[in-house]
């Protein structure tokens, strides 16, 4: 099996997201989704590789599974909100039930989407959040 570090998507997509997912089936369902509505997409598995690839080019969006390889998510959204050039990226965090939903609080902009993964759910969550973000910055 691939690492899911290894992969990217095609260039000379528009829009880049990062996804940063432990669980190999639900990362290529959300790069699938994701490269549906036209993003350029970048796995990894830890917290801290999606971090360096946050500060290296801002994405547009970033989908955190709940428990990655080095940190839990929650510590990731923190080091996020506190860069000042990605405290906007809006974030989505793919959790597993309604109890870590809570755990996140508000780290908006932002949104949890609930495992399993529905694509339609993911591209229409990921639009609604970038777009908005887009007309306010």
């Amino acid at each position: 099996m691939t690492d899911p570090a290894s992969r990217s998507s095609p260039a000379g997509a528009q829009r880049r997201a990062i996804i940063a997912e432990v669980e190999n089936n639900t990362a290529a369902l959300c790069r699938r989704s994701l490269e549906g509505i036209g993003f350029q997409v970048q796995i990894v598995a830890s917290g801290v590789d999606a971090l360096a690839l946050a500060r290296g080019e801002p994405p547009k969006v970033i989908l955190l599974g709940e428990q990655l390889r080095d940190v839990p998510a929650w510590e990731v959204v923190g080091w996020l909100r506190a860069n000042p050039s990605l405290r906007a990226t809006p974030i989505i965090i793919l959790g597993a039930n309604a109890e870590a939903e809570q755990n996140f609080g508000d780290f908006r902009p932002g949104a949890f989407l609930r495992k399993p993964i529905l694509p339609h759910m993911t591209q229409r969550t990921v639009t609604a959040l970038v777009d908005e973000q887009e007309h306010h910055s």
